[in-house]
């Protein structure tokens, strides 16, 4: 079973890498052809005149073009090019000199280095995109050979170095003159993936076509017709070609038969590996559901032993803000940005109304209220919580030995600080946690049963993804004993992640004490939250609601606190200015705990953003507009597959 799974992370990571790759291969400069039409006109001097229209997807692209090796074994030049933007209906300047980003609505048809012929458009789509049809059309001289036997078109339409994948490419050959009859035209085709048909539709016609065309193929025509079609072509030679011609044909029909039964083999055997694999896998998903509601089953259910819905005392009068937070959010294992700020806020003022630390505010500008550390370093060691201590020795820090700081100063060591912001969650989550473990509230073994079912769980969901937007779309309509064991493995997937929930929300973390803690933590929070619809009578004190503030902080609850407690007590303000106490008079005649709170989750929240860890640099982009190269007419009487 170890096995299976090691070889399922491996797969699923393979396939990760690919799709980065190949997303990564296309973020810069992009061009798809819905669809590329050509219609050739074949004329009895031998020349051919070519029309090309491109409905094509363009991205961050300033120039297309297409060029033709010049060889004059086959054609002796190119002329009477023009360029149309169909989209606009505009026909497009001709310019004389070449441009490697051709400027926009202008083209060029020259001979260009490496013994080429270009044709070059400028499209002007360099930082945006759009759907653009265009039109070639040019003249091939010399396009026909003809000899005793008949007349031969021996031409790649499309080239191995052309950049571009296309939907569809199709085309309509015309000859000159009409045949007696069909079997006097003879035709091939040749494209390297054998995905291409070519038919003899009319007494004068060839159509040929090619569907999901990948760049780095190509789509060739060949065409024997009766040699009198052609009255007179610069190519003329004596002799006779037909039987050679047959011969060659006949030699590439066989090997890309013989290459078809392979591939038709290979896919059956595939389809018979896939099968197995998924019957194979279908069990293990079976076996699997069978062991999560076994396990539901026998995990005894622990409930709160009294529900409550209010709660006025504090459950603990040793616990931290930290641990107070750790426990209402039950069944979590570590704090969110937001959490982690009102417990660094509400463990600064629990170090204030302890004496540790200073608070000086300052009214006018909240962001001059200054820190002063008083502790002594035998005191902050005497300092119970380590969560607590943990927040000290960090204002320690951030005041760079000055023992006092403001909370400006604060925010900023925060945000230019990111890894320390980090380093404190994990201490304030792993001391939380150590007081739990040691007074028996968290079962370690069902915690790392519950982090390792949560791991599963998205492995399972990984697994749906990868099946639903991959295996099935290469499956395709193949075969349906194919895509029926496939859906059988979803419903299998989804079914065993509806039971490692129910696992996961069954396993006894906590225990019995704890869960009842966590009652009693949850029904002060809802206490606090809920003072305005209490009798008067039930509610503490003016006096007494220094500490509560505390962990109201803790809870992101302080602000609403202060207000309803403003409603309460009409002369809430006055009884809080007439106490004796400075701690009262700061953290209840002000919102200082609610503007602590806000401006450390703000900073906090920016180091997070701006990261941390190795890597730099790089900015601005480089993005390459891509120029799809279109190599026509090069030498291709070897190693041609018939389509």
């Amino acid at each position: 079973m170890k096995v299976f799974k090691k070889l399922l992370y491996v797969f699923l990571l393979t396939i990760s890498f690919i799709i980065i790759g190949n997303t990564s291969s296309n973020a810069s400069g992009y061009q798809k052809l819905n669809s590329l039409d050509f219609h050739a006109y074949i004329n009895d001097d031998g020349s051919m005149y070519v029309i090309e229209d491109w409905d094509i997807r363009i991205e961050e692209t300033n120039t297309l073009f297409k060029n033709f090796k010049k060889d004059k074994s086959k054609f002796s030049d190119i002329t009477n090019v023009k360029v149309t933007d169909l989209t606009s209906g505009k026909s497009l300047t001709k310019i004389y000199e070449e441009m490697y980003h051709v400027t926009k609505d202008c083209y060029y048809a020259l001979d260009i280095t490496g013994n080429k012929f270009e044709i070059a458009w400028g499209v002007g789509l360099d930082n945006t995109s759009a759907t653009k049809k265009y039109r070639i059309e040019y003249v091939v001289e010399d396009a026909i050979s003809k000899s005793n036997d008949c007349a031969e078109l021996y031409w790649q339409f499309v080239g191995s170095d052309f950049e571009i994948d296309a939907k569809s490419i199709k085309g309509t050959i015309h000859l000159p003159t009409q045949a007696k009859s069909k079997d006097e035209i003879k035709v091939w085709g040749h494209t390297q993936e054998l995905n291409g048909e070519i038919y003899v539709t009319d007494l004068d016609k060839v159509e040929f076509s090619v569907n999901n065309f990948n760049s780095g193929n190509y789509v060739e025509v060949r065409i024997a017709m009766p040699t009198e079609m052609i009255k007179n072509s610069g190519r003329t030679y004596d002799g006779l070609i037909l039987p050679t011609i047959l011969r060659e044909e006949q030699k590439w029909a066989d090997e890309a038969n013989r290459k078809r039964a392979y591939e038709k083999f290979i896919t059956v055997a595939i389809a018979i590996i896939v099968i197995a694999i998924t019957i194979l896998i279908d069990v293990v998903l079976i076996m699997k559901i069978r062991k999560y509601k076994k396990l539901v089953n026998n995990e005894p259910i622990i409930k709160p032993s009294q529900e409550i819905k209010y709660f006025r005392e504090f459950p603990r009068e040793e616990a931290s803000p930290a641990e107070a937070e750790f426990l209402v959010l039950k069944n979590r294992f570590s704090f969110f940005t937001t959490e982690i700020g009102n417990v660094f806020s509400a463990n600064l003022l629990n170090l204030y109304h302890m004496d540790y630390i200073d608070i000086q505010e300052d009214k006018n500008n909240k962001n001059n209220t200054k820190f002063i550390l008083k502790a002594t370093e035998e005191q902050i060691q005497g300092i119970k919580n380590q969560d607590e201590r943990s927040v000290y020795e960090y204002i320690v820090e951030a005041s760079s030995g000055k023992l006092e700081l403001t909370l400006k100063e604060l925010q900023k060591y925060i945000t230019s600080h990111p890894s320390s912001i980090t380093k404190l969650q994990k201490e304030l989550e792993k001391s939380v946690k150590e007081k739990l473990y040691n007074k028996g509230y968290i079962n370690k073994e069902k915690e790392d049963e519950y982090i390792k079912y949560s791991g599963t769980k998205s492995l399972y969901a990984l697994m749906i993804f990868f099946i639903a937007f991959f295996s099935i779309p290469i499956i395709g309509t193949m075969n349906i004993l194919i895509i029926l064991p496939a859906i059988v493995t979803l419903a299998l997937i989804i079914a065993c992640i509806r039971n490692i929930n129910k696992v996961i929300n069954s396993l006894n973390i906590y225990s019995q004490e704890a869960i009842d803690e966590m009652e009693m933590w949850k029904g002060l929070k809802k206490f606090m939250e809920d003072l305005s619809q209490i009798d008067k009578k039930e509610i503490p004190e003016v006096v007494l609601w220094e500490k509560y503030l505390i962990y109201a902080t803790a809870f992101g609850i302080a602000d609403k606190v202060l207000k309803q407690l403003r409603l309460i007590y009409p002369d809430f303000d006055t009884q809080v200015g007439m106490s004796t106490s400075t701690h009262i008079n700061l953290m209840l005649g002000s919102s200082i705990g609610n503007t602590i709170s806000s401006s450390i989750n703000t900073s906090m929240s920016s180091a997070y953003s701006s990261g941390s860890g190795g890597g730099g640099g790089f900015s601005g982009g480089g993005r390459r507009r891509r120029r799809p190269e279109v190599a026509e007419a090069e030498d291709s009487r070897s190693n041609k597959k018939e389509t």
